[in-house]
């Protein structure tokens, strides 16, 4: 499993919507969104260090992302799911300092470019879940019986939710998950990439942790960490 930090100072872009600025794209919500004046547009972002890029919650039908100017020897091998607007890009190299990534993209005509969400940053990396993970929906769909026998509904996001343990070295992983990581981000979203054996995004997933994670020191030297990871949309 790999969760990547966000390591963004500044974004630009070249069309900015008045109604959805360039801002949203780090508020923290895959709903709240940029938009653009046009179909095609260049996002700009200034990283302090990093190693992989993710985006979630765009329109385009095409992106191409370059790890600094835009040029054929600086383009990403990108990860990208047109029908779930979300993708993942690894950097050519690591950078250790201030950098900048080139996002080009472009959707159909007559309508507006959107992003929802983006980080770019360093990869903390733990071993993939336990097998009997279990996946599914933190439904806020509305569903009241009435008093004719009938039912009242009305659809609403459905975000996705993992329940989810690792069984980590206990010295190293375990109290780098605890305390280097979870003391340090909480709650604050943040990238999954739930399996790193398996490619599919399928297993990407930009979400919170609501509730603080606990482990059970069973073994010697192992110990399982437990947490739930929803969806932010």
């Amino acid at each position: 499993m790999r969760i990547l930090n966000n390591n963004i100072t500044n974004i630009a872009t070249l069309y900015e919507h008045p109604a959805f600025v360039r801002n949203s794209m780090l508020s923290g919500h895959i709903n709240d969104k940029w938009k653009s004046t046009t179909n095609t547009d260049t996002i700009t972002l200034t990283v302090s260090s990093g190693e992989a890029v993710s985006f979630f919650g765009t329109n385009a039908t095409s992106i191409a992302i370059y790890q600094g100017a835009v040029a054929a020897p600086n383009l990403l091998t990108t990860e990208f799911d047109t029908v779930r607007g979300m993708g993942w890009a690894n950097y050519l190299t690591p950078e250790v300092g201030s950098h900048t990534i080139n996002i080009v993209l472009s959707c159909g005509a007559g309508t507006f470019l959107e992003m929802g969400e983006l980080a770019a940053g360093n990869i903390t990396t733990f071993v993939d879940p336990k097998y009997g993970m279990a996946e599914s929906f933190g439904s806020d769909h509305v569903a009241v019986k009435l008093p004719s026998g009938g039912w009242y509904t009305k659809k609403r996001n459905s975000p996705r939710a993992f329940t989810v343990q690792l069984d980590l070295e206990r010295d190293s992983d375990f109290y780098g998950f605890m305390r280097d990581f979870y003391y340090q981000n909480g709650p604050s979203p943040i990238t999954f990439r739930m399996n790193d054996t398996l490619t599919n995004l399928d297993w990407l997933i930009y979400g919170i942790i609501p509730e603080d994670p606990g482990g059970s020191h069973d073994n010697f030297s192992h110990s399982v960490v437990s947490f739930k990871i929803y969806e932010n949309l």
